[in-house]
């Protein structure tokens, strides 16, 4: 049975790597929370200061590769500041969590 159900979760994409563990996730929301809240809609698509970022990953399209996700949260777009001293660490567990919203 549990050979099933990782046959699943591997087909339908839904294996979390190292990276992206729930312990990052949970520490990517805790930041997401200091950080881009006031700004960013993890609730909704809607547009608060800056766009809604559920669904990002998903439906957006082209779909964003973390690289550019990557590059706007470190270098700032448009009205965005920069967020360049969160560290490779903080951004990729910010990154782990946009990808579930």
């Amino acid at each position: 049975m549990k050979t099933i159900a990782l046959a699943l979760i591997l087909a339908t994409g839904l294996a979390i790597a190292p990276a992206e563990s729930s312990e990052a996730i949970q520490r990517g929301r805790r930041t997401f929370a200091q950080q881009c809240a006031s700004c960013h809609s993890s609730h909704s698509a809607n547009s608060l200061a800056g766009p809604g970022l559920k669904g990002y990953y998903t439906t957006h399209r082209p779909k964003p590769s973390d690289a550019s996700v990557r590059t706007v949260i470190v270098k700032g777009k448009g009205r965005m500041p920069a967020f360049g001293t969160l560290g490779s660490a903080r951004t990729d567990e910010l990154i782990a969590y946009l990808k579930t919203l």
